[in-house]
Formats: C-alpha cells, sequence, structure tokens
C-alpha cells in the first residue's frame, strides 16, 4: 500500500492516493497499535472534496470505531457525522451502510431524531435483504432494530423483533450468535415466565464452549443476576441440573466457580 500510494500521487489520482494511506493506516493500527486518526482524516478530506459519500461513511465508521476503542471522546461528534450523513444521502451504498448501521450502538445515539432515522434505514435494509433471502443479515437488521425500540422504551416492539430474531439466529456465525442468544435472553426475559428467556442464557453459555473463558463466565455473571428475578416462577430442578453439567466440563476455575 505505501508502494501504491506513491504511484497514485504521481499520477495525481487523488482517490487512488486517499485509499491507499487509509489502508497503512489501518494496518498499522492493527499490527502496531498506532494511531491512524491523521491518517484517516486525510483520507476523509479527499473523500468530502471529491464528492465519494460511500468512502466518506465507510472511512468515518473507523474513525469512529478506533476512538470508541481508545474511549476518545470524539466518538460522539463522529458517530453525530455518520448519522448525519445517512440522514442526508438515500442512495449510499448498501453494503457499506449495513456494515455502519450495524457495527454502532443505538444507545449512543442521545438524539430522537438520529433513532429514527436509524430505525428508517434498518427497515430499509431489511427489506432490502429479505429480498436477496440472506438471513444472517436480516438477523442483524432485527437485532438493532430490538437495540433501536429498547431506547426509545418500546417494549413490545422490543419483544416483537426480538421474537422473529430467533427465527433466524441460526444463520449467524457461533461467536456472534453466542452474544445474540444473550441479547435474546434480556429482551424474552419475563420474572412470571422466565424460561424463554433463560433458555436462551444457556444456549448462550454452551456456544461460548471453546472460546475465551471470559466469555462463558460473563453468560454465568448474568444469570447469577437474572435467575433470582424469577423468584417462585423459576423452575429450580432445571437449572440446577444445567448448571450441575456444565460444572462436569467447565476447567476454568472462576467459571467453576460461579457453576458451583
Amino acid at each position: 500500500y505505501l508502494e501504491a500510494s506513491k504511484v497514485f500521487k504521481g499520477h495525481e489520482d487523488r482517490m487512488g492516493y486517499a485509499q491507499a494511506r487509509e489502508n497503512v493506516a489501518l494496518l498499522r493500527v492493527g499490527l502496531t497499535g498506532a494511531d491512524p486518526t491523521e491518517e484517516l482524516k486525510l483520507a476523509l478530506e479527499t473523500y468530502r472534496a471529491i464528492g465519494n459519500r460511500d468512502h466518506e461513511l465507510k472511512t468515518l465508521y473507523n474513525l469512529y470505531c478506533f476512538y470508541t476503542s481508545t474511549r476518545n471522546p470524539s466518538a460522539g461528534d463522529t458517530l453525530r457525522d455518520i448519522m448525519s450523513l445517512v440522514s442526508e444521502h438515500r442512495n449510499l451504498d448498501q453494503e457499506t451502510r449495513a456494515r455502519v448501521l450495524f457495527g454502532i450502538l443505538p444507545v449512543e445515539l442521545p438524539d430522537r431524531n438520529d433513532l429514527m432515522v436509524l430505525r428508517e434505514r434498518l427497515l430499509d435494509l431489511k427489506t432490502f435483504y429479505k429480498g436477496r433471502h440472506e438471513q444472517a443479515n436480516v438477523a442483524r437488521c432485527l437485532r438493532q432494530l430490538a437495540r433501536v425500540e429498547q431506547v426509545l422504551r418500546n417494549t413490545p416492539s422490543v419483544r416483537s423483533y426480538a421474537l422473529e430474531l430467533k427465527r433466524h439466529v441460526g444463520q449467524l456465525p457461533r461467536a456472534e450468535r453466542m452474544t445474540v442468544h444473550s441479547d435474546l435472553g434480556f429482551w424474552l426475559f419475563r420474572p412470571e415466565d422466565p424460561e424463554e428467556g433463560l433458555g436462551h442464557f444457556w444456549e448462550a453459555y454452551d456456544l461460548a464452549e471453546g472460546l475465551p473463558p471470559p466469555q462463558q463466565r460473563s453468560v454465568l455473571i448474568v444469570l447469577t443476576v437474572v435467575l433470582p428475578q424469577a423468584g417462585d416462577s423459576l423452575d429450580r430442578a432445571l437449572h440446577r441440573g444445567k448448571a450441575r453439567r456444565a460444572l462436569e466440563s467447565a476447567a476454568d476455575p472462576a467459571t467453576r466457580a460461579l457453576l458451583r
């Protein structure tokens, strides 16, 4: 990419040069942890100058991800820029828009108008992916829609999207499926009828087998908080049995302690 950037610069190809430098910055942050913001901002200026909105959106999202991972307060401003671009331009590349909209957290959007825009664009994407029979991306749309409704405090809509998501969750990769089952556990848990939600937490635990121990422990920590909320509605024998069976195969000491 460094060699390519020299060629592009020599031919005064601004677009090619910006893309090459952006790729250099992203590789450096991945390999060495080097701060990519200067290169990303230069690329962003170029994309804006030549009016390439798709690349502008990609680069804003790359900045947002870096800022979020480093807890940089600029993440909020970058997220606002992303939502402004998504709101103003409906003809953005669908795959680019999907990658961005699936990656942001609705809870980080303080403006209700941004949440409404996000909801509308996600519904568009859901229709798009349903038409292409891409069930994994339909599932990602449904998950984000449930998160939006959760922030908006529309509990019936959260449950409705969660129930629809259940039908598609099996199409997702294992690690992603685990986190979705954990979300479904929260969205479908009701103290008066707890088993539906609790079953998803145990499913998440099973899917975490073979992943780093902290991922299994995170599910168990949630279960230790949620189980008592079920009160007399809880099938204690059922969950005691699940914990015992899990204990038989658990090797990590902290995980075993939580299961006990």
